[in-house]
């Protein structure tokens, strides 16, 4: 599940920052988006919005053009159990291929290259 924080480890350099907007039901906060070697972190000065995602807890990656990305993550809800959940982010800026794919092999790489040596 992400882990929820205000406070993102100081130290960690992303590989690829890109502007966007969290859509959240009729609205949304606005922050960065940055994927690094070992995770991707969404920055915002949004109280409760900022999180941090180890590639291994995210199950899958998704996109309908270059200028929207999906993350699937469990998710906590307070005081309740978790249960996934898609964060939608629309991009200000478009998402190269390299930045795209990058993240799609982090997230699906280690299951193709289990798979492989079976």
């Amino acid at each position: 599940r992400p882990l929820v924080s205000a406070l993102i480890p100081p130290g960690i350099t992303p590989k690829f920052t890109v502007p966007v907007k969290h859509l959240l039901g009729f609205g949304g906060t606005q922050g960065m988006l940055e994927i690094g070697d070992e995770y991707v972190i969404y920055r915002t000065d949004a109280p409760k919005d900022s999180r941090i995602w180890p590639y291994q807890d995210i199950s899958s990656v998704g996109t309908t053009g270059p200028y929207q990305l999906r993350l699937t993550s469990m998710d906590r809800a307070e005081g309740g159990s978790g249960a996934e959940r898609n964060f939608v982010f629309n991009l200000k800026e478009r998402l190269t291929t390299e930045a795209y794919d990058f993240v799609w092999w982090k997230i699906n790489g280690p299951q193709i290259s289990s798979y492989a040596r079976k």
